[in-house]
């Protein structure tokens, strides 16, 4: 009886691990995909007003941070057209 009960409480404690393991992955994963899109949503927000100064400050070498990326680009050149038009 002793042996089957260490193996369901070994059993059980590294279930609970598991998961404790998977929801932190979860949580962080969740948390960087949702900033990014925060981030790039803000920028847009700021691009649409017409403020084409903030940058999107995304760490990572995924889509979204190449997306963070193209939309830098994108202001910096909007930017420059507008300065050149406006120096006309």
């Amino acid at each position: 009886m002793s042996q089957l009960r260490f193996k369901y409480l070994s059993t059980l404690v590294f279930t609970l691990c598991g998961l404790l393991l998977q929801g932190y992955v979860m949580w962080a994963y969740y948390g960087a995909v949702v900033g990014a899109l925060r981030a790039i949503g803000r920028n847009i927000d700021n691009s649409s007003r017409g403020d084409l100064t903030h940058s999107v400050d995304i760490i990572g070498r995924n889509e979204l941070a190449h997306m963070g990326d193209r939309l830098e680009t994108l202001n910096a050149s909007l930017s420059t057209m507008v300065a050149t038009e406006c120096a006309q």
